[in-house]
């Protein structure tokens, strides 16, 4: 009865355990990686599962939370990963944010605006804001930017060329000195 009541002990201790990534593979149809749990117990080939909608590769290092099916940690999967190098601080509660470890990020924030930040931002396919569009920087829209898609049907580039054809003067054939 001991030895039953000890096995049942171990299985319910190895159920759940925080261990290190070590590798990462994202080329099967669920991530493959292999895992260090205690000293000298390493685990390849173990499922990671994510949510719906959202994926990630996670760094060799970072840590992670398996779960030993019925208690074998060589059946086990990682249901949850965390790597607190690179994780932005001092989110407000209710705030979520989206990054990576080069510092770019997504910040839905609270006040029900989105931050963005990064260098480069490139959107592919239709982009429609319901507001206002504010930047520090260029806006580059390779001739695609709307002011307004319920009002305005031209695009910058079709109000570049307009300004850039225009006169100053009625007699005036010349185009104006300063082109848009």
């Amino acid at each position: 009865m001991n030895q039953l009541i000890n096995e049942l002990k171990r299985k319910i201790l190895l159920a759940v355990g925080i261990g290190i990534l070590r590798i990462i593979d994202d080329t099967k149809k669920i991530q493959k990686c292999q895992i260090s749990l205690m000293d000298n117990e390493t685990h390849s080939n173990v499922d990671r599962y994510q949510e719906y909608g959202f994926s990630s590769v996670p760094l060799p290092g970072a840590q992670a939370v398996a779960v030993s099916i019925a208690g074998s940690r060589d059946n086990s999967i990682i249901i949850a990963t965390e790597d607190g190098r690179y994780r932005p601080l001092n989110l407000n509660p209710g705030e979520v944010t989206i990054y990576n470890q080069f510092g770019d990020k997504i910040v839905i924030k609270q006040n029900r605006t989105i931050e963005i930040t990064a260098p480069n931002i490139k959107l592919i396919g239709n982009v429609r804001i319901e507001g206002n569009l504010e930047t520090t920087g260029n806006i580059d829209g390779y001739g695609y930017i709307r002011d307004s898609a319920t009002t305005n049907t031209k695009t910058m580039a079709d109000m570049r060329n307009i300004y850039n054809g225009h006169h100053h003067h009625p007699t005036s054939q010349s185009p104006p000195n300063n082109l848009m």
